[in-house]
């Protein structure tokens, strides 16, 4: 993880910062860094259609130079703060999700950073068909505008967001590499981790569980009880120590994950990828982790998986 890094950039050296910074704090010096900078055409589509080929070809040729200078300035900084980088410029008219995908695996790059929309916001439709397919590597996604995760030491923790509802070996498995990536993270930030699994609400149904349990525990004592007990089983289990503060919350994913984000106001979020919907419902259905990423204010790692 973090070893080889795709960065996915705009050219555009104020809104790169963040994301380059991020790359550096991510990496060491000697980890490889490549950055990748889709060039998009700077007029309405309509508007180049209609030129002629030779005035199509100048936009075309001006639009990568402007991309290629601003790479190349970029590429400076990183070099003289001695991260060794190389990039990548190319004309794209269309998604670049498959184009992400493909200089990824042709880099062996086992992560791939890009920036995010501003919570709030529609996902794109290029990161979110770039999380429904990546199954392989990393995606680190930037908040705009992120400070470094090293200001305000001690305040900012990483948190990891694990499932105890399915125990499956699948399901296990994908909670220990989050839990196990979390805490190299916080480790190399020298930020406190903390943990989170969100149990199902009872609360609309408990008066009708009542009739069916013997005992005067209140259901959803019961229930977060229990997430409580798988959650420090996975914990042992994939050997984090020290102990991580532990949240057990009832609700949602998608409701829950940025509230509590909101209170503890982490650097990063870690969490898996979700299975995409099949058929034409992957058209209007969101994921969990599209639903937290349109409402979580900081930067998300989506460890892949299943």
């Amino acid at each position: 993880m973090f070893n080889r890094i795709l960065a996915v950039v705009r050219a555009e050296p104020d809104r790169d910062r963040p994301l380059l910074e991020r790359a550096m704090e991510l990496t060491d010096p000697e980890a490889r860094l490549h950055l990748f900078a889709p060039v998009r055409n700077p007029l309405a589509g309509a508007d180049y259609h209609f030129l002629t080929p030779e005035l199509r070809h100048q936009v075309r040729h001006r639009a990568l130079a402007r991309a290629r200078e601003r790479v190349e300035d970029e590429m400076s900084g990183l070099h003289h703060r001695g991260h060794a980088a190389a990039y990548h410029l190319e004309w794209v008219s269309e998604g670049t999700a498959e184009l992400i995908a493909r200089l990824a695996g042709e880099q062996d790059c086992d992560t791939v950073l890009m920036e995010r929309e501003l919570p709030g916001n529609q996902l794109s439709g290029d990161i979110r068909r770039f999380l429904r397919r990546n199954t392989e590597r990393h995606t680190v996604l930037i908040q705009p505008g992120e400070h470094s995760a090293g200001e305000g030491a001690g305040r900012r923790p990483v948190l990891a967001a694990v499932e105890t509802l399915r125990e499956t070996p699948e399901a296990r498995t994908l909670a220990t590499r989050i839990l196990r990536d979390a805490a190299a993270l916080a480790a190399r930030l020298e930020r406190p981790l903390q943990v989170v699994t969100v149990a199902p609400d009872v609360h609309r149904i408990e008066e009708d569980l009542r009739h069916f349990l013997d005992t005067l525990e209140e259901p959803g004592e019961l229930l977060r009880a229990e997430h409580q007990q798988r959650l420090e089983s996975l914990l042992e289990s994939a050997g984090i120590e020290p102990r991580p503060t532990l949240w057990v919350r009832a609700g949602a994913p998608g409701r829950e994950l940025p509230a509590l984000a909101g209170e503890q106001r982490p650097a990063y979020l870690v969490m898996g990828r979700s299975t995409a919907p099949a058929g034409l419902s992957a058209i209007w259905r969101t994921t969990n982790l599209e639903k937290v990423l349109a409402a979580v204010r900081c930067n998300v790692v989506v460890v892949p998986g299943e």
